[in-house]
């Protein structure tokens, strides 16, 4: 454990939600019985001991710092609450054993997997950036892009694709092994894509057409205008002089001629049913 003065504050909170965390974006309520639900095979727990929890709280903490800069709005947030429910609160409170959302009317972020907050806290965000846009797939993208940004995402998807049968999937998509990495990240999301053919997407449906699709217009008009894009959907075509029509188009007879002719594998369907 460092013996350098933390930047956070920590608590009991009481037996069922034993660990309360103040930080300057987020006060972190975490359930007693909290378990990562991306790490149940080896029992990991980001808040499982002292060193974890310090650790996991100055990532969190940096990682909305980041966030809240990217867009200029150190002025405008405020402190909101995160929920790292164990199974069994999400059961009590939303009736099924797996929940992940932001809350706009309350105004807090219900997580059980760590991979996946930064999304929720860029719904809110999104929030004050435009409170106009509405259930659209682009404020879906928006978050993406922002999830994108997490180290907690990004080793994710690093950790499935260097098992060994998606490591060999990635290569005869790509031609190269795994690196990790945002660019990588989005790369696998392609991958799935091209695979499933998530070509239409929604408010719900289709995260890895939409990330595809991010990616594809990133490395053409960069980051900040495609959040801006993602933002202002209806200002696309006065910026690029392309309509999202045309635009996932053009992306989808990329993807087509970018991996036409890999032999996709049987086992990759077979997970899926």
């Amino acid at each position: 454990v460092t013996f350098e003065r933390q930047k956070n504050g920590y608590a009991y909170f009481g037996e069922y939600l034993p660990l309360k965390i103040m930080t300057p974006y987020a006060l972190h309520i975490v359930d007693r019985n909290y378990l990562d639900a991306s790490h149940e095979e080896n029992n990991y727990d980001y808040f499982s001991n002292y060193q974890a929890i310090f650790k996991t709280a100055d990532e969190l903490n940096g990682e909305m710092a980041a966030a809240v800069a990217r867009f200029d709005l150190e002025d405008e947030v405020e402190v909101i609450k995160f929920n790292w429910m164990s199974e069994e609160s999400s059961l009590e409170r939303y009736g099924r054993p797996y929940y992940n959302n932001y809350n706009k009317t309350s105004n807090e972020v219900n997580s059980m997997l760590i991979q996946l907050y930064l999304h929720g806290y860029y719904f809110y965000l999104q929030s004050l950036l435009n409170p106009d846009l509405g259930d659209v797939w682009q404020k879906q993208a928006f978050c993406e892009m922002g999830r994108a940004h997490s180290r907690y995402a990004v080793e994710a998807w690093e950790k499935m694709f260097t098992e060994e049968r998606y490591a060999k999937l990635f290569s005869d998509f790509t031609g190269r092994a795994y690196k990790g990495g945002m660019d990588d990240f989005y790369e696998a999301q392609s991958i799935f894509c091209y695979i499933f053919k998530e070509y239409d997407f929604n408010f719900i449906y289709g995260r890895n057409g939409m990330n595809s699709l991010s990616k594809y217009l990133i490395d053409r008009y960069g980051e900040d205008a495609v959040f801006s894009f993602m933002l202002f959907p209806d200002t696309i075509e006065d910026k690029t002089g392309k309509t999202w029509d045309e635009h996932k188009a053009d992306w989808m007879a990329q993807l087509a001629e970018k991996f036409d002719g890999v032999e996709i594998p049987d086992w990759v369907y077979e997970e899926q049913d």
